[in-house]
């Protein structure tokens, strides 16, 4: 069992979100314009260092009626708290093993094709799809980061 600030989960009465993790390279990848540099990568692992997983630590220890819970996380979404817990510390796990379970994708040339989604305010997205009848989602794990990151 474990607390986190006000929300209790006796994780042997849970059922945890069921997650496939996709490394399929996207299939409109351009190598020549979505390759992250030497100096991005640094910049990716520099930022996870410092960042990265005591972030998600301190989110997993907000009490989840908190504003800054609610911000993260809005109101009235129909995943129960304790499947969005489970799914943060599995974020948390894979954060400092870029290039191990999840790969950057450098948008450094426009929002087409892999880079889809990036806009004027998009830092970053991943991608996730599910079947029709199967509760299973599967989650790309190659992280766009857009122009604007950068």
């Amino acid at each position: 069992m474990n607390t986190f600030a006000s929300l209790t989960i006796d994780e042997s009465d849970m059922a945890a979100p069921v997650v496939v993790y996709d490394s399929t390279r996207p299939s409109d990848f351009d190598p020549q314009t979505n390759s992250c540099s030497g100096a991005q990568k640094k910049y990716l692992r520099d930022a996870v260092a410092q960042a990265g997983p005591n972030s998600i630590s301190s989110l997993l220890n907000t009490d989840v009626s908190s504003d800054v819970y609610v911000k993260w996380f809005g109101k009235g979404v129909t995943q129960k708290d304790s499947d969005v817990i489970t799914i943060m510390r599995n974020a948390s796990d894979m954060m400092d093993k870029m290039e191990n379970l999840w790969d950057p994708v450098c948008c450094n040339n426009g929002t087409s094709g892999t880079c889809f989604a990036c806009g004027d305010s998009t830092l970053a997205f991943v991608t996730s799809y599910s079947y029709r009848n199967d509760d299973t989602k599967y989650s790309n794990t190659w992280v766009r980061f857009c122009p604007n990151f950068w």
